[in-house]
């Protein structure tokens, strides 16, 4: 898979090269660990959107650790909705809360909506410290998006039990969804979000009651 190195992704993004030259190349944007900011990551959002309009197709955006917030997020989900063919989100170890949150959520399920769906298969949240609230928001959307089979929400230190049994109850309604690292039952599965990182990452959720504990 093409990889595009942020230098390039700079100048394509800044229109200096035609669309035409990457026009269906399913590319990996690797912009992880850049501490961007929310003003250059809105930048970007706006050369993906137009990336997307012209049809190159962008299959992984790695954004962890650019010190984004809602800020930022907000625009990049509108401009995601020109990439859906999108299977790989990265955007671990920002400051993403609610807002943000919200408006990733209705970018999945717009997605999911339309025609042939949302390609999105990945995405990691984690150490974003969201708060309960965001969470919540993440897992809601989840209800709707079948596509999404990893999620990684893993330490966000929400705390408490209610959001780790909307994730348990949603581990019940979605067979295929896997979550990094994995709780080791529904009455745990708060631990996630609180940094208790101590299971394989990607395995499968063993409940209690399959295992007749």
């Amino acid at each position: 898979m093409p990889v595009l190195l942020a230098p390039a992704a700079a100048e394509i993004f800044g229109g200096r090269y035609s669309g035409e030259i990457y026009r269906r190349l399913w590319l990996t944007v690797p912009l992880a660990n850049f501490l961007m900011g929310d003003g250059q990551v809105r930048a970007y959002a706006e050369g993906l959107r137009r990336l997307g309009a012209q049809g190159v197709v962008i299959r992984r955006l790695e954004l962890a650790n650019n010190a984004l917030t809602d800020q930022g997020l907000v625009p990049l989900a509108r401009a995601l909705k020109c990439c859906s063919r999108l299977e790989h989100l990265d955007l671990s170890s920002n400051r993403i809360r609610r807002e943000g949150c919200d408006a990733l959520g209705r970018y999945l399920v717009d997605l999911n909506d339309e025609d042939g769906g949302c390609a999105i298969s990945t995405l990691l949240m984690s150490k974003n410290n969201m708060g309960e609230a965001a969470a919540r928001s993440v897992l809601k959307a989840m209800r709707d998006q079948v596509t999404v089979t990893e999620l990684d929400l893993s330490s966000n230190k929400v705390g408490g039990g209610g959001v780790g049994q909307s994730l348990a109850e949603l581990l019940e309604d979605n067979t295929t969804l896997q979550v990094r690292p994995p709780p080791a039952s529904p009455l745990v599965c708060s631990q996630i979000f609180c940094g208790c990182d101590n299971a394989a990452p990607g395995a499968r959720l063993e409940r209690d009651h399959e295992q007749g504990v």
